[in-house]
């Protein structure tokens, strides 16, 4: 998506949608790309805006082929995956020879999350993704001399703002009435799913204000077709993998905002000390100053006047409830990785994404990258007590 509309492809462009055959490159017309839609769901046409968030195969392999193959995968290295991508006609749709981790995925998604910049630090390697905000090493110096290195953001352009600005628009649909609505959070979010051939994958990448997410679902050992394994049906990126995202985000905002909660309790209390003590040493030295002298009627009266100006001398540094509150906010509000603090906000694309598609359509199965190989870890919720989901976190 994101090379396509990089070569200006309109998320109002018209597709058809309907079973297609394209022949292979350099097959001399031997060899033949079919796409089709999960059980012939197909729209006749539709927009690229709506084919995102129905994830429509047979428009998106079309648009991939116009595009062009070796772009869309040194585009896909260019926002962070590291695992090779093949070129093949099937790519298209996910179709890829070496599977991609979570890790990348999120990665990835996060370069799109921060207005087409992709974040690294150094304390990774060039470009990658970094886990790491400081090494000490109190016993002995580090290699460079030192004995601490904190991770300093890095961050590159990749992708303009524009473009950045109008994909969000156009994954956003996704959770708003697309594959993925048991991901939506009631606020803003944006994302894709994604499933392979067979059921055996099934994935769901997005992102908040905050962090972003990639969640994958299947059974790490190998390929195992996930037909029964949601309710009776087969598991797509908008069951499993969509719930748990939407699970574990709903989490992480609850406990962004009891530590928000628990800072502020907390500077306002620190205020409320310093105030108090201010108080208490005023109360003191009126005490002292105004204590008059034996035969000094006059000494009480110029005591009592220092000690009213005393208490009405302000706190230092502007007053503790101010300063302290303010410091509270920025704990409060601290991201973990991002240049300014946060996502920043995305901007308004030149051309505003219709708010839903013109033509309505079912929910086909959608095709998604297979994980590398050794899945995208244990741990997490799976489709079965057997299958396990990988979520990795890009705050």
């Amino acid at each position: 998506l994101a090379a396509a509309l990089s070569d200006r492809i309109s998320p109002y462009s018209v597709w058809t949608s309907k079973q297609k055959e394209f022949i292979v490159p350099g097959s001399s017309g031997k060899e033949k790309f079919v796409v089709h839609n999960d059980e012939g769901a197909y729209t006749g046409s539709n927009t690229l805006t709506a084919a995102t968030a129905y994830s429509d195969n047979s428009i998106f392999a079309e648009v991939g082929l116009r595009v062009g193959t070796h772009r869309i995968a040194e585009l896909a290295h260019r926002m962070g995956i590291t695992t090779p991508i093949s070129t093949n006609p099937a790519m298209t749709i996910g179709g890829l020879k070496v599977g991609v981790t979570p890790l990348d995925m999120a990665h990835a998604y996060e370069t799109i999350a921060h207005g087409g910049q992709r974040i690294s630090g150094t304390l990774a390697e060039a470009g990658a993704p970094v886990g790491i905000q400081e090494v000490a090493s109190p016993g002995r110096p580090l290699p460079d001399g030192s004995y601490r290195d904190i991770n300093a953001v890095t961050a590159k352009r990749v992708l303009s703002p524009e473009i950045a600005a109008t994909e969000t628009e156009m994954l956003e649909t996704v959770l708003q009435y697309g594959t993925a609505k048991a991901a939506a959070l009631g606020e803003f979010a944006a994302g894709k799913t994604g499933t392979t051939s067979n059921y055996v994958d099934a994935w769901f990448v997005g992102w908040n204000h905050k962090y972003t997410v990639a969640v994958w679902v299947g059974y790490p050992e190998g390929a195992k077709p996930m037909l029964t394994d949601f309710n009776g049906g087969p598991v797509l990126g908008g069951t499993y993998p969509a719930l748990i995202w939407h699970d574990f985000m709903i989490s992480a905002l609850h406990l962004d905002k009891a530590r928000a909660e628990e800072a502020a309790a907390k500077a306002a209390e620190r205020a409320s000390g310093r105030t108090g003590k201010v108080s208490s040493s005023s109360s003191t030295s009126s005490s002292e100053e105004t204590a008059p002298s034996a035969g000094s009627p006059g000494a009480g009266a110029q005591g009592e006047e220092r000690a009213g100006e005393r208490r009405s001398t302000p706190n230092p540094g502007g007053g503790a409830g101010a300063g302290t509150q303010e410091g509270a906010g920025e704990r409060a509000g601290l991201s973990e990785h991002a240049p300014a603090g946060e996502h920043p906000a995305t901007p308004t694309p030149a051309n505003p994404v219709p708010a839903a598609p013109p033509t309505p359509a079912p929910a086909p199965a959608e095709s998604a990258p297979a994980p590398k190989t050794g899945g995208g870890g244990t741990g997490g919720g799976g489709a079965s007590s057997e299958a396990t989901g990988g979520v990795s976190a890009s705050p």
